[in-house]
């Protein structure tokens, strides 16, 4: 058990989350990141004994994991200027406050939906941003 609840550093991508097991205990340290989703009450449950059933984001996930992708890639696609701004956003000497690791993916997220070779998007159907 880690001796502190906050398992990441809000400036790195999630490693480890904690995970329910009914099986064995309340909780336990899981290595990677959580799954997009949330929890909803269990009509079967008792009250007071609802531990809720999880409903995952498939969509937020599959983009997550595409984007992981992109940059690893350097950011294929993007305009100099959004390079150089996300060098600049990114750059810990630029910014007396560095952004959470989770605001720079929703930057980047952002731009990929923009900025991202078509091939990158392929069997993403999402509303927005077309």
């Amino acid at each position: 058990m880690p001796s502190s609840l906050i398992l990441n550093s809000p400036y790195k991508a999630p490693s480890q989350h904690w995970k329910f097991v009914e099986e064995n205990r309340p909780h336990e340290v899981t290595e990677g990141r959580r799954e997009a989703g949330y929890m909803v009450a269990d009509p079967k449950a008792r009250p007071h004994q609802d531990k809720g059933i999880f409903v995952e984001l498939p969509l937020v996930n599959q983009i997550r994991r595409r984007v992981d992708k992109w940059r690893e890639a350097g950011y294929p696609g993007i305009t100099g200027i959004t390079k150089t701004l996300l060098e600049h956003w990114c750059d810990k000497e630029q910014r007396d406050f560095p952004f959470f690791f989770c605001q720079i993916e929703a930057i980047e997220t952002l731009i990929w939906m923009l900025e991202s070779p078509e091939s990158e998007k392929a069997g993403i159907q999402h509303s927005g941003l077309q």
